[in-house]
C-alpha cells in the first residue's frame, strides 16, 4: 500500500511554533514547525519533482517554476510536476507513479495553508520634546521641555503560509523533512514565492536533505 505523499507578525512577535524557528531569505519570512527525520538513511535527493498543491492552474505553475529556479541554482536537478503529469497535484497515487516513472529520487510539495492574521502590542512612551516660541518681553527666543506622552497601539499582520514537505523515494515513499513557511504582509504573491522558494532550498542543503 502506497504511503499518501501529500497528506500529512512587525515581527519580534512572530514565535517560532514548534522544534525550531530558522530565518529565510526574504522580508518578514521564517520557516517554522520544522522537523527531520533524524533516523532516515538514505541518500540525499539529488533529482527531486517539485509539486505545487493547487487546483488553480496558473498558480501551480508559478510555484513550481520559482521553486525548480531557485533548486537548479544550487545545481539540483528539479522538474515541475505539471510537465510530467497531468494529475491533479492532490492526487498522491498518481503523483507518486511521476516519482518512479520518471526516475526521480523524491519529491519537495509545497501546500498552502490558510493565512492568520497576527497582533501586536506596540508599547506606549514618554519623551521628552522641545517648544521654542519668541519672548517678546526679552526679545528672544525662548526653548522649554514638555513631557509628552505617546500612548501604546495594536499593529495587525497578515501572515501567509506553506507548509514544505519533502519525500524520498528510498526506504520509502518516506517522509524525511517538513515545515511551516510565513511570509508576514508581502507586498504581492510574487514575493511570497521568491521568499519561500530562495530561502527554503539553502535549508534543504544545510540539513543534508539535497
Amino acid at each position: 500500500m502506497k504511503a499518501p505523499l501529500v497528506s500529512a507578525s512587525r515581527a519580534l512577535a512572530l514565535v517560532a511554533a514548534s522544534v525550531a524557528a530558522v530565518a529565510l531569505s526574504g522580508c518578514n519570512a521564517v520557516l517554522t514547525d520544522v522537523w527531520q527525520d533524524t533516523e532516515y538513511q538514505g541518500p540525499g535527493l539529488h533529482r527531486v519533482l517539485v509539486v505545487a498543491d493547487r487546483n488553480e492552474q496558473v498558480g501551480r505553475r508559478l510555484w513550481e517554476d520559482q521553486l525548480q529556479g531557485a533548486l537548479a541554482d544550487r545545481h539540483i536537478d528539479a522538474v515541475p510536476s505539471y510537465r510530467v503529469t497531468s494529475a491533479s497535484p492532490s492526487d498522491s497515487a498518481a503523483v507518486w507513479d511521476a516519482v518512479a516513472e520518471n526516475g526521480f529520487d523524491g519529491a519537495i510539495v509545497v501546500q498552502q495553508l490558510p493565512t492568520e492574521t497576527s497582533t501586536t502590542w506596540v508599547p506606549g512612551q514618554i519623551t521628552e520634546e522641545p517648544v521654542t516660541w519668541y519672548n517678546r518681553r526679552w526679545n528672544r527666543y525662548t526653548t522649554v521641555y514638555r513631557t509628552v506622552h505617546h500612548p501604546g497601539y495594536p499593529v495587525r499582520d497578515r501572515v501567509f503560509r506553506e507548509r514544505i514537505l519533502v519525500w524520498s523515494k528510498f526506504d520509502g515513499p518516506r517522509l524525511i523533512w517538513a515545515a511551516t513557511a510565513e511570509v508576514t504582509d508581502p507586498n504581492s504573491a510574487s514575493e511570497i514565492r521568491q521568499s519561500v522558494a530562495h530561502g527554503l532550498v539553502p535549508e534543504l542543503v544545510r540539513s543534508r536533505v539535497l
